[in-house]
């Protein structure tokens, strides 16, 4: 009776461990998972390229989406320069931040001024009119030059 005891003591001692071990892998698996697709999963090509009317500047939007909400990463460039050479001498002028894809979706406008360039976009909220331009709160300024 006692071995009997002892075995079923240590049984469940080692269910336990057992038990704590598959949850503590399975929250770490979740969360490297997480991590992972928000590093990895940014695409740094362009997604959008915007030329200035006198071909002098060159607008780069890298746009991104999670689950929750996305954004984009806006980047100004010398389209004259070698296309290798510039891609990554780029400067970048802002980041946005949406409940959509505005860029892909095509919500967005580029006024462009001798001495600065401004994006608005659509971010997504309910006081926004997607139809509407004059609603959309997205807005990042640069002044060039």
């Amino acid at each position: 009776m006692i071995k009997f005891r002892n075995v079923a003591r240590k049984y469940r001692i080692l269910m336990i461990v057992a038990i704590i071990l598959a949850v503590c892998f399975i929250l770490g698996a979740g969360i490297y998972i997480f991590i992972a697709s928000l590093v990895l999963s940014r695409d740094y090509q362009p997604d959008l390229v915007l030329t200035s009317p006198d071909g002098q500047y060159e607008l780069l939007i890298c746009e991104w989406f999670y689950t929750v909400g996305g954004g984009s990463e806006i980047y100004l460039r010398d389209p004259s320069q070698d296309k290798w050479y510039n891609s990554w001498k780029k400067t970048k002028i802002g980041t946005t931040s949406a409940e959509t894809l505005s860029f892909a979706q095509g919500n967005y406008y580029v006024d462009w001024q001798s001495d600065c360039v401004t994006i608005c976009y659509y971010q997504g909220y309910e006081i926004e009119n997607v139809n509407d331009p004059s609603t959309w709160r997205g807005m990042v300024q640069y002044e060039l030059g």
